[in-house]
């Protein structure tokens, strides 16, 4: 898994507690969440600054985060400029791979002459319209839902275990 570790203040040493926090029970997942929220840059759990990236994947905007302090896992939210920006290119997508279709068929029907078109160009326009059009609508689904507050959402995988930090 790639990891980068990056401290979120600058004035303050890694591991260090950028707020004081009590040491309470174990916090569920939405409250956990709504810490993050808040404080964006520190560890939900545990409240350090001292933070790893964990790896992404399409769906994570900016990658995983991991708390080396207390164990948690989260990723942070997608930011509503990365939103437009899916929005965009899924829509982009989606007019390239209906673009593909048409100049192929036109294609095929200009080659094909009295005989009618050939099989081949028509079937790979169609599946070049298929792959074109998923990941354009895959693209466009995101950036909706990042836009509307459905998707992109902050999420904590692992609580951690505060205990372990400190």
């Amino acid at each position: 898994m790639y990891r980068t570790s990056f401290t979120a203040a600058k004035d303050q040493p890694k591991g260090e507690a950028a707020s004081t926090q009590t040491d309470e029970a174990a916090a569920t997942l939405p409250e956990l969440a709504d810490r993050l929220k808040k404080a964006p840059r520190q560890c939900p759990n545990c409240a350090s600054t001292h933070i790893d990236r964990a790896g992404s994947n399409i769906f994570t905007f900016n990658g995983a985060r991991h708390c080396p302090r207390c164990g948690c896992i989260w990723t942070p939210a997608w930011p509503l400029w990365g939103g437009a920006v899916a929005l965009i290119l899924g829509v982009a997508l989606m007019g390239a791979g209906l673009g593909v279709l048409v100049v192929g068929i036109s294609e095929a029907w200009r080659q094909g002459g009295s005989s009618g078109p050939p099989f081949g160009l028509i079937f790979r326009a169609v599946v070049l319209t298929s792959v074109f059009t998923l990941l354009g609508v895959i693209m466009a689904r995101q950036g909706i839902g990042v836009l509307r507050g459905t998707r992109g959402k902050v999420a904590v995988f692992d609580p951690g275990n505060k205990e372990q930090g400190g």
